[in-house]
């Protein structure tokens, strides 16, 4: 790849969130598969297949470029800047032995050099473990402002809603991020259908989306708002039940499609 190229490249990839960059980098540049990446942000294998996916279409989409192309290309720009060769993308070849190996295989049974291998399997590992935290701390940086934001030291969560579980609807409420919201506010409530109404007032003038959220690597979009004010009505999808919250964030207009990590409401979806 042309280094005008590589440029353009990096300036696509510098735009997207933290956790997008770490689920690209675990992924190409570390070579962990999606079953060890699942394991290590905890979702599911189809969601890393699926958000991955999404990336590299939402990057090749900016620099108009086959997908393929641009695969290879950020493969080739994350190793070189984990201070790995400009050709080292080029020259590993098919997947290291290591993969083939099983897990409970000493080192000693393995493949001439397979020592060396392992090595290199937990120097990567490691570096991923580090990745992953880094994500792991800003999840809980949030949870922490959730907790300090109801006024009681965070030793009590919200009390739920006494209503009978026959109740047609389950009132919302929300924990404000008065750093990125102000003076945001938000009512509403979510049928039992899944049908979600929400009222929501004091919003800058800037763009925001609303989410089905578990992490920033693990969000799905629900609406696309513009403020200072705006009206939710909307069905929510079945899969709903996977997620924790529902999140409000402010959204620059640069195309990245990923959350932001700009959160300015959140509430527990109600089980």
């Amino acid at each position: 790849m042309a280094r005008s190229s590589l440029d353009q490249l990096s300036e696509a990839a510098s735009r997207l969130d933290p956790g997008s960059r770490a689920l690209l980098d675990l992924s190409l540049a570390r070579d962990l598969d999606d079953r060890e990446i699942a394991e290590l942000i905890g979702t599911g294998e189809d969601t890393v297949r699926a958000r991955r996916t999404a990336l590299l279409e939402q990057v090749a989409g900016e620099l108009d470029a086959p997908v393929d192309h641009v695969r290879e290309g950020l493969r080739r720009l994350l190793r070189m800047q984990a201070g790995e060769a400009p050709g080292a993308a080029a020259s590993n070849g098919p997947p290291p032995p290591h993969r083939d190996t099983p897990r409970d295989q000493s080192p000693a049974t393995s493949a001439q050099g397979g020592g060396r291998e392992t090595a290199s399997f937990r120097r990567r590992r490691a570096v991923a473990l580090v990745l992953v935290a880094a994500v792991a701390v800003a999840a809980l940086v949030a949870v922490l402002l959730l907790t300090r934001d109801s006024g009681d030291g965070g030793s009590t969560p919200p009390a739920r809603s006494s209503a009978p579980a026959a109740s047609a609807a389950t009132a919302l409420t929300f924990q404000r991020f008065p750093a990125e919201g102000g003076g945001a506010s938000a009512s509403g409530s979510l049928a039992a259908g899944g049908r979600l109404r929400l009222r929501i007032a004091g919003l800058r003038r800037r763009s925001y989306v609303l989410w089905l959220f578990n992490s920033l690597v693990d969000s799905r979009p629900v609406a696309a708002l513009r403020g200072p004010k705006a009206t939710v009505d909307v069905r929510l999808p079945a899969i709903r039940t996977r997620y924790q919250f529902l999140d409000l964030s402010l959204e620059p207009s640069d195309g990245n499609r990923s959350h932001s990590g700009r959160s300015v409401l959140r509430t527990e979806l109600p089980r």
